[in-house]
């Protein structure tokens, strides 16, 4: 199937080359393996979700692992101070607690999507280095 799409495409036209250069600044499809066309949605929320439209899968902006980790570090460390706060005013405000609890679903979540980033970002690195990028 894949072999009879390529034979179809024209391989002199820019939009060719486009979707098989690397560029982190383009969303990329880790099922087409390919900067691919596709269908942007976004909410008032400020969540974004790129849909491939060439396989329906979902794309995604790579964002670098090591910048990631350390902002969500840095998030967690500030966080945590503040929790530490909130614990010590727990005696005069019970609702203080909700604080510590929110750190750790906080970190919690952090680290699931570095976890996630960092799947896609050796994904991408591999492809791009095929690629000889």
């Amino acid at each position: 199937m894949k072999e009879e799409e390529e034979d179809s495409v024209d391989k002199r036209g820019p939009a060719y080359y486009k979707e098989r250069i690397p560029n982190l600044s383009r969303p990329w499809c880790a099922r087409c393996r390919l900067h691919t066309e596709y269908d942007y949605h976004g909410s008032r929320s400020g969540a974004e979700t790129f849909i491939c439209k060439k396989c329906g899968g979902q794309s995604f902006k790579i964002a670098n692992p090591v910048l990631f980790s350390t902002i969500s570090v840095l998030l967690i460390v500030f966080l945590s101070c503040l929790s530490l706060g909130a614990l010590s005013l727990v005696k005069e405000s019970p609702e203080y607690v909700i604080l510590p609890a929110a750190t750790a679903y906080a970190g919690y979540y952090l680290y699931r999507s570095g976890q996630a980033n960092r799947r896609r970002w050796k994904e991408f690195r591999s492809w791009a280095r095929s690629k000889r990028f």
